[in-house]
């Protein structure tokens, strides 16, 4: 195969599950992809903040999406950003406190949290550089969340009150799973962000393919040339995927790579 593609890929249920050899199967078959001189993107609802240190971004890919389409980077070099308005940023976190909501702000240098999820934190910490989370208060937090401050996305763990999508307003999408939420930039988005860096790439859209798991990912496989849903994917993101692969567990992302490539 000749001409070069450009993938992109999500993070959780989509390269990284709950088997290390699947996901160390998964980058070899990137490493293989890469030296044929494809480009390797990771695309994930993660912020900048909340990137897994295990998968050596900059060692392992050509670039990065973030927070869902909020930030984009082509190797070192940032090619878009845009961030939650600040007064979206202060309603959100008035309502967390009057609801006692465990709501988490996803930002680009830091993750910041307001104490009601204990447990979801000693998880996270596992995964993510510890001294990025910072715990809001009533009294700190217009000293901490000023309007300089990124944030890329909103999660809320557990369900999302149907009232906080009045408070967020048209700037919002709020996209609710079994036992968490995200809130993104509606301006933005996985398949946006696809577009912008096959255009700086001179890469035509025909050949991109993207690969997920979760409905944050509708709009990136329905976009890209060659749409691949994972196994373990709702059967919504299978019925617009060109392609349905293996579960994240069994290197779906190996395999996928691997069909369309002829490895």
């Amino acid at each position: 195969m000749d001409k070069k593609y450009c993938i992109f890929l999500d993070i959780d249920g989509t390269l990284i599950g709950e088997s290390d050899k699947a996901f160390e199967k998964n980058l070899d078959t990137i490493r293989k992809v890469r030296s044929l001189g494809h480009k390797v993107f990771v695309s994930t609802g993660r912020a900048t903040a909340y990137l897994p240190l295990k998968l050596k971004i900059s060692e392992n890919f050509d670039g990065v999406i973030s927070g869902a389409g909020a930030v984009s980077k082509v190797g070192d070099k940032e090619v878009f950003k845009s961030f939650m308005p600040h007064t979206i940023v202060e309603k959100y976190c008035q309502f967390a406190f009057e609801n006692r909501l465990p709501a988490i702000l996803e930002g680009q240098n830091n993750m910041y949290h307001f104490g009601f999820a204990e447990g979801f934190m000693e998880d996270s910490l596992k995964i993510a550089v510890e001294d990025r989370w910072v715990k809001l208060d009533e009294k700190n937090i217009s000293q901490i969340l000023t309007p300089n401050v990124p944030i890329e996305k909103f999660t809320v763990l557990g369900e999302i009150p149907k009232e906080l999508d009045n408070v967020l307003g048209d700037n919002c999408v709020v996209l609710r799973f079994s036992n968490y939420g995200e809130i993104l930039q509606k301006s933005r988005g996985k398949g946006k962000a696809l577009l912008e860096i096959v255009e700086i790439l001179d890469i035509p859209v025909e050949r991109s393919i993207a690969m997920g798991d979760s409905m944050n990912d509708y709009d990136m496989i329905k976009t890209a040339g060659i749409g691949v849903a994972m196994g373990n994917a709702p059967d919504e993101l299978k019925n617009i995927a060109d392609m349905v692969t293996d579960g994240v567990d069994d290197a779906g992302v190996s395999t996928a790579l691997a069909k369309i490539f002829k490895l």
